[in-house]
Parts: structure tokens; C-alpha cells; sequence
């Protein structure tokens, strides 16, 4: 008995020391194949998508439709023809807008990865780095809350509470604050004496119609629209789409994209890092006007591998880069003078 109780507890050691040395391995194990270590395959596909990624939940769960979800809705919700044509217009402008985002969250964690992988970091790049990879987080965020803001606009609170029930949250519509005492909203909204945005009124109580133009960019006009409280108005709303429904200034008609290419002026920056081997040069640059880029350290392919033979790390240079197949492209570079 002594003999098995001994050889029992050194197998229980014995298996809790294997134990102990199978949960020292990393969670990341794998993860330094990454082309871009903080990001996985299925993270780039997302982002280079423009998919939603959970950005909006803090609408979507609060009572903030959705363009896509609500377009498979259409039916149950019973949306208008009208209503049906400014989601698809919203959502391709809001599409255009998230991949356009995208690219660049990408391109600004590529920067952030190859500083640290070529050990060429520092206390002040690194602060560079991190803000700008912040700054493209906050405003891909923003642009898909934003796109369900302006959705729940289309929308009638029956609808709203009706989306929320199918989408299984509830029936409960958002309502605005007690102490908002505005005359009417952007979108043609009025107060109730209940507090409702948008209820709907009687037909023989109407006193007179507004018109309102919206167009593709999801621009209103008039902005802005005034009403007594009770007042019944009927509302004409004008959908703009045109052909090419959600073309916006990220993704321009070649007549306007070679217009803007040759009045572009070419921006300010510093040579950190060229890749030769791959065709990518790293730029600490100011803001490019033409992607609507603010200031930050990023990575760009280059039109011609040749272009990385006129310049040198370190060097202060001034160049144009356009957005071409999903990624960030020095067309011109050149040393500054």
C-alpha cells in the first residue's frame, strides 16, 4: 500500500509539472507569421471591406438602425421606394467612406509593426505612430456611427421600435432628451406633444409641404426646417441618386479625379524607412489634401521601384500619393529644396 500511495503522488507531481510547463505557452503562438502582427488576415479583409466590425454597436444597440440590416429588412419594415433608394445611396457612400478608412488604419499599424520589426523605434516615434493609428480608429468609428445616425433619420419611430424587435433588442425607439427644446431636425423631424420625433400626422390636418433635396453625399436641403409644435407638415423628400449612387469625393468620376490630380499640391514630409525589396517607403509626412489624410507616419507603395534610388532616409522630400487598387501610392516624389 505505501509502495502504490508513493507512486500515485509521484504521478500526480509528475503530471502536474507537465501541466504546469503546457500553460506557460503564449496565447500569440503563431501570430509572428503576421504580415502585420496586431492584425489577423480576417481583421485586414474586414477593414479593407469596409464590414462593420462591431464599431457600431453603441448605436445599433441602442436604437440606431443600420443601413445594411435595414435594407434586409425592407420588407417587414415596409419601407417606401423613396426610403429604399436613400438607404442604398447612404450605404454605398458609407461603404466607399469605411474602405477608403480602412486602408489607411492598415497602412498606419504596418508602420507602427515595421518600426518595431527593423528595431528603428524610439520614445517619439512611437508616440507618432500610436497617434496616428488612433486617429484612423477614431475616425473609421465615427463614420460608421455617424451612417446609423443618419439612417435612423430615414426612418419613422414605428419602424425604428420594428427594426429593434426583429433584430431581437426590443421595441423601444430613441427618444430624444427631456430638456431639447429644438423647433425640427435636419431630416424633417418634429416634436409630438409625447415627446416622438417624427410622428406621424393626419393627412386632412396638413397645412402646407416642404420640400427637401437630398443627394447622394446624404446632404439635406434645406438643413434645417421650423415648425410650431402640433403643426401637421407633409414632407417631399427629393432622393438625388444619381447613376453612379454613392460616387463621393473618395471615390471621384474620372473627369473630377484627373481634375483634382493636377491641382493637387504635393505635401511635405521625411523619408523613415525604404523597403526596396518590397517597393514601399515609410513618410513621416503633413496632411494630403487629396485623401483627406491628416499628419501622421505611414507606409506607401511606390508607382516606380526607381523612385526609392533618388532619396535617402533621413531625407526631407515633398511628394503626391493617390489611392490606387485598395493601397496608398507615391506617384511623384522628389527632394525638398
Amino acid at each position: 500500500m505505501k509502495i502504490r500511495f508513493s507512486q500515485t503522488i509521484c504521478a500526480v507531481v509528475l503530471i502536474a509539472a507537465a501541466s504546469g510547463v503546457h500553460a506557460q505557452t503564449s496565447p500569440y503562438a503563431g501570430e509572428q507569421q503576421r504580415s502585420i502582427k496586431a492584425l489577423s488576415e480576417r481583421d485586414v479583409s474586414e477593414l479593407q471591406s469596409g464590414h462593420g466590425m462591431g464599431l457600431a454597436k453603441s448605436a445599433e444597440l441602442n436604437g440606431y438602425p443600420g443601413p445594411s440590416h435595414v435594407l434586409e429588412l425592407a420588407a417587414p419594415l415596409e419601407l417606401t421606394a423613396q426610403q429604399q433608394a436613400a438607404t442604398r445611396a447612404l450605404l454605398a457612400s458609407h461603404k466607399a467612406a469605411a474602405r477608403e478608412m480602412g486602408v489607411r488604419l492598415i497602412e498606419a499599424e504596418r508602420a507602427l509593426d515595421d518600426a518595431f520589426a527593423t528595431q528603428r523605434v524610439d520614445p517619439q516615434s512611437l508616440a507618432d505612430l500610436t497617434l496616428a493609428i488612433g486617429q484612423q480608429q477614431a475616425q473609421l468609428r465615427a463614420e460608421h456611427l455617424r451612417t446609423h445616425l443618419t439612417e435612423t433619420a430615414l426612418l419613422t419611430p414605428e419602424q425604428v421600435a420594428r427594426y429593434s424587435q426583429l433584430r431581437g433588442y426590443g421595441g423601444a425607439a430613441p427618444q430624444p432628451p427631456a430638456d431639447d427644446h429644438s423647433d425640427g431636425h435636419a431630416a424633417g423631424h418634429v416634436h409630438g406633444e409625447a415627446g416622438a420625433i417624427g410622428a406621424p400626422g393626419d393627412k386632412a390636418k396638413v397645412t402646407r409641404s416642404v420640400k427637401v433635396d437630398m443627394t447622394d453625399t446624404m446632404r439635406f436641403n434645406p438643413a434645417d426646417i421650423s415648425a410650431k409644435q402640433g403643426e401637421t407638415i407633409r414632407f417631399v423628400v427629393i432622393v438625388n441618386v444619381s447613376s453612379a449612387a454613392g460616387q463621393t469625393s473618395a471615390q471621384p468620376t474620372p473627369a473630377s479625379a484627373a481634375q483634382a490630380n493636377t491641382e493637387v499640391d504635393m505635401t511635405d514630409g521625411e523619408v523613415r524607412k525604404i523597403d526596396k525589396e518590397n517597393g514601399r517607403i515609410t513618410l513621416k509626412h503633413g496632411e494630403i489634401k487629396n485623401l483627406e489624410m491628416p499628419g501622421m507616419t505611414m507606409v506607401f507603395q511606390v508607382k516606380d521601384p526607381a523612385m526609392l534610388d533618388t532619396v535617402k532616409q533621413g531625407d526631407k522630400v515633398k511628394f503626391k500619393a493617390e489611392k490606387a487598387n485598395g493601397a496608398l501610392v507615391v506617384t511623384q516624389i522628389q527632394a525638398a529644396k
